[in-house]
């Protein structure tokens, strides 16, 4: 009960004192840890902190991420699949992609696509397996 007061509160306050980059990384943890509904408030919070900065790229980023997430969470192969159509679409636009590895350094979006099929394809049930 208490985590999701605290999602609550994050998802509510966090875009206008938090960092939407540290909301980011807060929502590809959270996700990391198998915790949707954390993630999912993470995600919508550092979406409202870069609309309210006007920062497009990293809304765009975020977006892809989400999409990554969501289809790793779903829990059902078939379903991710669906969803890999959609998440090439938005990492096509983009040259760079914080990887899904702590300490999520922008990298090459393709090589963290690449990466994150790797590790659908073996089963890998968290986003990050070789966290730095």
């Amino acid at each position: 009960m208490q985590s999701t007061w605290i999602h609550r509160v994050i998802s509510r306050f966090g875009p206008l004192f938090v960092p939407g980059r540290t909301l980011h990384r807060r929502a590809l943890l959270l996700a990391a840890a198998g915790d949707a509904v954390g993630a999912e408030a993470a995600f919508a919070a550092a979406a409202a902190s870069y609309r309210r900065t006007w920062n497009v790229g990293a809304l765009a980023r975020l977006r892809v991420h989400e999409r990554m997430v969501q289809a790793r969470l779903a829990g059902d192969p078939a379903r991710e699949a669906e969803m890999l159509l959609g998440i090439v679409r938005g990492l096509n636009k983009l040259d760079q992609l914080e990887s899904l590895e702590e300490p999520f350094e922008l990298r090459d979006a393709r090589a963290v696509l690449s990466d994150w099929l790797a590790d659908t394809r073996s089963g890998a049930p968290e986003l990050h397996e070789h966290a730095a």
